[in-house]
């Protein structure tokens, strides 16, 4: 993940700030995101900041404060006595890039047109869109489609090329100005979990595509809506973060 741009105009604000995660081994990533800890007086200290990533999902990202830019290895530095230090961009209205995370794909099959997931996908994600990542037919993989109309569980979208695919698997990419976006376990990429939680304190503003021979260009339904794409295809998204620590009122 990296800093984009900010609404504001402003140049990247980038500062050493204390940073906790807990482990021996792990310490943090460049490219990372970063929140507030949770739980004063404890080692998840909101003296310092850690991982963006929660396993509950609903609290990544509560109290952002940016994106580290360098390694960190934190796993000698015990809770409030000797805080490890990174450089993190600390922009209240920072716009980070985020890739979706393609290893991520969740399985499901189609009729002629719907769209279903094995698990359960929120509704309202209208006018979003579905990538096939994998498929029992040929022709419908690296299919992408927008999606037209959403349910709890489905959405509609325009044929296969190949027809009814009975166990591909695929990721959504989220419409823009929406705001349940999970995190991978690294806080570097746009997890596809089945669904997402309802307190992720991010919001999607743009996306994208790159593929081979396809420079990175935003989604538009006029150019992608029935768009077959390659091996090589990635998607990204402008995400901002919706509670601040610096721009948040407690």
């Amino acid at each position: 993940m990296r800093f984009h741009y900010d609404i504001t105009g402003a140049e990247p604000i980038v500062r050493d700030v204390p940073v906790y995660d807990g482990s021996t081994t792990d310490g943090f990533n460049k490219g990372e995101m970063i929140c507030q800890g949770a739980t004063a007086g404890s080692a998840d200290c909101t003296v310092a900041f850690i991982t963006g990533y929660n396993s509950s999902q609903a609290s990544s990202m509560v109290h952002g404060l940016g994106v580290i830019q360098e390694d960190v290895d934190d796993g000698t530095n015990a809770a409030g006595t000797s805080f490890a230090y990174g450089k993190a961009i600390i922009n209240p209205f920072a716009i980070y890039l985020a890739e979706y995370d393609v290893a991520s794909a969740i399985a499901f099959t189609t009729s002629t047109v719907t769209w279903t997931f094995t698990g359960t996908s929120e509704d309202n994600i209208d006018f979003g869109w579905a990538f096939v990542v994998t498929a029992t037919t040929s022709g419908n993989i690296y299919n992408l489609r927008q999606i037209t109309a959403a349910a709890s569980g489905s959405f509609t979208i325009a044929a296969l090329d190949g027809g009814n695919e009975t166990a591909g698997t695929g990721i959504k990419i989220l419409p823009v100005n929406h705001k349940l976006v999970n995190l991978t376990a690294d806080a570097t990429k746009i997890l596809m979990l089945a669904a997402a939680a309802a307190g992720v304190s991010l919001r999607i503003v743009e996306n994208y595509v790159n593929s081979n021979g396809r420079p990175m260009q935003a989604l538009r339904a006029a150019i992608h809506r029935g768009a077959k794409l390659d091996a090589g295809a990635k998607f990204y998204a402008d995400l901002c973060m919706l509670d601040h620590v610096y721009n948040t009122i407690d």
